[in-house]
């Protein structure tokens, strides 16, 4: 069999694997009750003192790369959560969506197969907040300002959404286009193929209306594509153009600040309802905690990164504010269009209204 159905064939095996472990789900699962799925959970809790409560072990999934900066956050979170709870609380880990991709994750929240993630997920507010540098022309530090915890954006964001709850938002980055040509007008892209998230009609949208022709292809496959000329420009936040290598294909990196990352440190529901009390306050504060501390190891994370993309011979190319300015009169009003249809009037506003509510840079 050549590479080609090679491929194939991975690809319809690791279907296979992923539908069984998703209908090894059984009934009444979500809530933590009595009952076994997903293979037992994946790997067993550690066993208890006797007499003790019985450790509860909760599954936390995300999409990137271990070792990587969400990967740090993830690991961050777990210790806070075990040392606090004297490991009656444990968290497994499983990144790089190897339980699953991003849609699949949230599947798994609505059947319990999953009972924490972190990255994006079914945050209207979440969703409208990573285009706020396109729609009202603020920088990414802005945001980042009004997403630390106790703003009003951060509590707004904090909200039940659905079969989720939010317990916190890991600190924002800036979204970067990377190329393997320079980018000398973001208003006129004409000739360049960005790839884009699959399903994701916004970012289509955006970018071809800027000039560009995008392609989809997933996170895992991007770097080959980039390889091989089937894409040659993607847009990303800088740690994970480090953490899948793609300053290793592509000559340019530059700013536009028009979409700022966020990652969302997500429960199940129903996980939730089933802890006491006083697991819910610990959780809470983990996570509040977490996201506290990730500011500073974020900063310096984002360094490292720019000394190995220059080490490396990437070069930056800034954006004049005024480029900046002719690029988002194009691009603006079909975002804003696009995220009032799909989540209201009212939700846009309150987004809005979060954001100008933020203390001022500093104070």
């Amino acid at each position: 069999m050549g590479r080609q159905g090679r491929g194939r064939g991975m690809k319809r095996w690791s279907v296979l694997v992923t539908a069984v472990l998703s209908f090894s789900i059984l009934a009444g699962c979500a809530g933590g009750g009595e009952g076994t799925y997903l293979f037992d959970r994946l790997a067993p809790a550690s066993g208890g003192t006797p007499g003790e409560p019985e450790p509860r072990s909760l599954i936390l999934t995300h999409s990137s790369p271990a070792g990587s900066l969400t990967d740090q956050a993830a690991q961050l979170l777990k210790e806070k959560v075990e040392e606090a709870s004297e490991g009656q609380l444990q968290i497994q880990i499983y990144p790089e969506d190897s339980l699953g991709n991003l849609d699949d994750g949230r599947w798994y929240f609505e059947n319990g197969a999953v009972d924490m993630r972190i990255g994006a997920g079914p945050s209207d507010v979440s969703s409208i907040a990573t285009w706020l540098p396109t729609l009202t022309g603020c920088t990414p530090d802005e945001v980042s300002q009004a997403l630390r915890p106790g703003q009003p954006l951060w509590d707004l964001i904090c909200q039940q959404a659905g079969d989720t709850l939010v317990l916190g938002v890991l600190p924002s980055s800036s979204r970067v286009l990377t190329s393997s040509r320079p980018v000398e007008d973001l208003s006129q892209l004409d000739g360049l193929m960005v790839r884009v998230i699959p399903s994701s009609s916004l970012d289509r949208r955006f970018w071809e209306a800027l000039g560009a022709q995008t392609v989809e292809i997933p996170i895992q496959d991007l770097y080959l594509a980039l390889q091989q000329g089937l894409a040659n420009a993607q847009e990303n936040p800088i740690y994970l153009v480090r953490s899948y290598n793609f300053h290793q294909q592509q000559k340019y990196l530059i700013p536009i600040n028009f979409k700022v990352y966020l990652e969302t440190i997500y429960l199940n529901l129903e996980v939730c309802r089933s802890l006491t009390e006083e697991q819910q306050a610990l959780l809470r504060q983990a996570a509040e905690d977490t996201c506290r501390e990730m500011v500073e190891v974020t900063a310096r994370y984002l360094e490292e990164c720019q000394d190995i993309f220059q080490r490396e011979g990437m070069e930056v190319r800034p954006v004049s504010e005024e480029e900046r300015a002719r690029a988002r009169e194009k691009v603006c009003p079909l975002v804003e269009e696009y995220l009032l249809s799909l989540y209201g009037a009212d939700v846009y506003q309150q987004v809005l209204d979060a954001l100008s509510a933020a203390p001022e840079q500093g104070s």
